[in-house]
């Protein structure tokens, strides 16, 4: 079936958790009851997505993706890379997906904190510290160790953990008792830290070091594994932990996983870290072309074509995906002062001819046309379909 507008603390908090599971258990001695078993969705899109478990029944962390990252390319691609990555361990055709049930709000913006010193908590009021999460103390980004100047705070302790995402799975026989059979922890981790030096003053930032970043994420994976192997519900289950480095607030293009490593049963330490080779770039641009010249001098003959023929056009821009070494995926918008209807055709349908021109070499391929990002036509071609879908709004 095609895509169709798919477009359109803590480790008190958790043994408390393990605590309550335990407790549970005891009253699931008794046979669960048909209202209690989790059901499934029979349709699925493809052999690329997951089934997901009904009643869907969203978490308190809904939201805290797009809030806590810096853009809503990261977001958008930070979610759905993470479930390309779990896809190595959990087999759709294998598993069934729900949303994190484990690290709740408040778990993660206690991860998210910093470490706090001794000597900070013991000048903090009772609800300074309750504020601030400063009982548990589970941050899990670098001690200021007791410095308030946002320039040092840059240089010696900045931001690395931005967010935790966390992906469910089970497979039915486990989900008739409500039994996780393996998750997918992803981490994303900022590229620059942002400051103030006073309020309302301008944002400032600081590069971080690429490398630095990535074996902060991997020190934090290890520590979150600790903590939450003694919680019932994941102490013997199989866990894929993915690291992800977001780009500017600024930039066109998402960041990217850079590595992830899958953690066994019961295993309590993590092993080999694997590679990533998966990035996403704007085209037609310089690091493009580095990346694939051909695609990113055809970019330009394409939006070149669309000038010569259509003189509302202006020009657009797309987000290439190369996956090792090779193009995986390229979406495009293309914005229009709209017209007309008849216009919206003539453009969609010689739109058709260039995507076949230009871009053949590319598996998949996902083109909006919009009016003020109100879309107007769609065209999505997907690897093994001779013709692609399109679909125009009336």
């Amino acid at each position: 079936m095609k895509k169709i507008l798919l477009i359109l603390t803590t480790t008190l908090l958790l043994t408390a958790c393990a605590n309550t599971n335990d407790q549970d258990e005891k009253v699931d001695d008794k046979e669960v009851t048909k209202e209690e078993q989790k059901r499934t969705t029979k349709v699925q899109i493809s052999k690329d997505y997951y089934r997901h478990l009904l009643p869907f029944e969203p978490t308190d962390t809904r939201g805290l993706t797009s809030s806590n990252m810096v853009s809503s390319y990261n977001a958008e691609h930070f979610e759905k890379g993470l479930l390309t990555i779990s896809q190595k361990n959990f087999n759709p055709n294998d598993y069934l997906y729900s949303e994190g049930e484990v690290l709740n709000k408040d778990i993660i913006e206690g991860y998210l904190n910093h470490k706090y010193t001794k000597s900070e908590i013991k000048e903090m009021s009772d609800s300074e510290k309750e504020e601030k999460r400063a009982f548990a103390n589970l941050g899990l980004n670098p001690s200021h160790k007791g410095e308030d100047d946002p320039e040092k705070i840059a240089e010696n302790s900045p931001t690395y953990l931005a967010h935790i995402l966390e992906q469910d799975f089970y497979i039915e026989t486990d989900a008739k008792n409500n039994k996780l059979s393996g998750m997918t922890l992803g981490l994303a981790m900022n590229s620059v830290h942002y400051y103030q030096k006073e309020k309302n003053g301008p944002i400032l930032s600081k590069n971080l070091d690429e490398d630095k970043v990535i074996k902060e994420g991997q020190k934090m994976a290890q520590e979150i594994l600790n903590r939450i192997r003694v919680n019932d519900q994941v102490n013997d289950i199989p866990i894929t932990f993915a690291i992800y480095v977001q780009s500017t607030d600024t930039s066109l293009s998402p960041g990217e996983f850079v590595k992830y490593a899958h953690v066994s049963k019961k295993s309590k330490k993590i092993g080999k870290w694997e590679n990533v080779d998966q990035q996403f770039v704007t085209v037609p641009t310089n690091e493009a072309a580095k990346l694939d010249k051909n695609i990113n001098e055809n970019y330009k003959r394409f939006n070149q074509d669309l000038k010569d023929f259509f003189p509302n056009y202006t020009t657009s821009i797309g987000l290439l995906e190369v996956k090792d070494g090779k193009a995986e995926e390229l979406k495009i918008d293309i914005p229009m002062d709209y017209y007309g209807q008849s216009e919206v055709v003539a453009l969609t349908q010689f739109v058709g001819d260039l995507l076949n021109k230009y871009f053949s070499s590319v598996p998949n391929i996902e083109l909006i046309i919009s009016d003020n990002q109100k879309p107007k036509a769609t065209i999505i071609k997907e690897a093994g379909e001779e013709e692609p879908f399109i679909h125009i709004f009336e």
